[in-house]
């Protein structure tokens, strides 16, 4: 039993709870360590250790803070517990516009998508990923969208005034009406479209 407990206190001895807050310095989370924090965030851990304790820099829309080390009995994290239960989720159009507040990912599973889906997938490649799922976009309070990412691909015109914008370049292809394997041929060596226009990426 005491080798048991000096493998528990050896392992989370070496965790450093960490904190996110608001730009109005309001808590938004607490997680026993960077790893934990940059999983549920979908992010690198370099890039939340970056900003710790930063009041001048974000990540994920978010300032983070380093917590005290709890003293010894050490508490075990509870592997059923659920942060995202209660998590409220913003919903957007494509534009950026809002559409709607669901208070918990399990609402958004049961009433966007009609029970239909799993959280965690949601979670991983929708929540806060600046990436289109299920025709919308979806983010956590204070995440800022960055239409650099979500369509980094524009058409222009020769003056440079956009007509369209693209999320992948499969989504050229299928524009322009031409082969994929000819898509760099527009992105890279600014061949003019049919329309005379071009294809750039930010």
């Amino acid at each position: 039993m005491r080798n048991i407990y000096g493998r528990e206190r050896s392992i989370l001895a070496h965790k450093i709870p960490v904190a996110a807050y608001s730009k109005t310095n309001k808590l938004f989370m607490k997680f026993d360590s960077e790893t934990e924090a940059a999983k549920y965030f979908n992010v690198q851990k370099s890039a939340i250790n970056a900003v710790i304790n930063k009041s001048n820099r974000f990540c994920c829309g978010y300032k983070w803070i380093k917590l005290k080390k709890e003293t010894y009995p050490f508490k075990t994290q509870d592997k059923n517990k659920k942060y995202n239960e209660r998590i409220p989720i913003y919903q957007y159009d494509l534009n950026g516009k809002f559409i709607h507040k669901y208070l918990s990912i399990r609402q958004v599973i049961r009433e966007a998508f009609n029970n239909k889906g799993s959280g965690s997938s949601f979670k991983k490649f929708g929540v806060n990923t600046n990436r289109i799922y299920k025709g919308y976009l979806w983010g956590t309070e204070n995440f800022v969208l960055d239409f650099t990412k979500i369509f980094p691909y524009r058409e222009i015109d020769l003056d440079g005034r956009e007509i369209n914008k693209f999320v992948c370049r499969k989504a050229i292809a299928r524009y322009l009406k031409v082969d994929f394997s000819t898509v760099n041929t527009y992105i890279n060596k600014f061949k003019l479209t049919k329309n005379n226009t071009k294809i750039i990426k930010y």
